[in-house]
């Protein structure tokens, strides 16, 4: 008895994509809201074109086109003035002999105070930090002639170290109220490293020095943008 076998043949299936799982190249995808920014960014810089054709302006041919946007004769001789007759460079270092001192004073005070406020026990550290957000409601106007009475009688007034001063008053707050902030959202890690160090004998400054600083150095940068 003879039997017969048919060959199997496996099921064969279409390589080719089915129209609902095609699925377009973004790149070629036109964002219809682009032909809406496009134009609102174009008129958003108007005044920057103004204000830029204004200081290209010269006064010998005060004529413009195209709705005062266009100008008939442009001219660096404003740049030129301004930088001949006013001490440009001078002022840039005074500024930088201001500003420098002043960051490095805020950062320095105002994390050890907020790491005095978060993480040590200090009697009244309540009140004291109430006081500070209350201090923020001043206005510069209300404390001017305070300042300047201060100033006065330490004989820093008209002084660049005096300045220095002021503006590192006017930034403590700031910086105590983030700092603090970021202390006390420590992470478990940094905690940890907090304790070990203070149950090693460890003097205030030391875990200051050791744990908090090590952590806060790579995270103020996002704080100071956050804040």
């Amino acid at each position: 008895m003879s039997t017969s076998t048919s060959p199997v043949t496996a099921p064969t299936t279409s390589t080719r994509p089915s129209p609902a799982g095609v699925r377009r190249n973004p790149r070629h995808r036109v964002n219809r809201l682009h032909f809406i920014l496009a134009p609102l960014a174009l008129l958003w810089m108007i005044p920057v074109i103004m204000i830029l054709g204004l200081s290209l302006l010269p006064t010998s041919d005060p004529s413009t086109t195209f709705f005062n946007l266009l100008l008939s004769s442009p001219s660096l001789s404003n740049y030129a003035n301004v930088w001949q007759q006013n001490p440009i460079f001078r002022n840039l270092v005074n500024s930088l002999m201001i500003t420098v001192p002043s960051v490095v004073l805020v950062t320095l005070a105002g994390s050890v105070a907020a790491f005095a406020l978060a993480m040590l026990k200090v009697s009244f550290r309540g009140v004291i930090f109430a006081a500070l957000i209350l201090a923020r409601v001043l206005s510069m106007s209300g404390i001017v002639v305070a300042i300047f009475k201060i100033l006065q009688s330490f004989g820093l007034y008209n002084s660049l170290s005096g300045l220095t001063l002021v503006y590192t008053a006017l930034g403590l707050l700031s910086a105590v109220i983030i700092f603090r902030t970021a202390f006390l959202a420590l992470p478990y890690e940094t905690y940890e490293t907090y304790e070990a160090s203070v149950l090693d004998g460890a003097n205030k400054w030391q875990t200051y020095r050791q744990s908090i600083s090590r952590w806060a150095a790579r995270h103020w940068p996002s704080s100071w943008c956050g804040g």
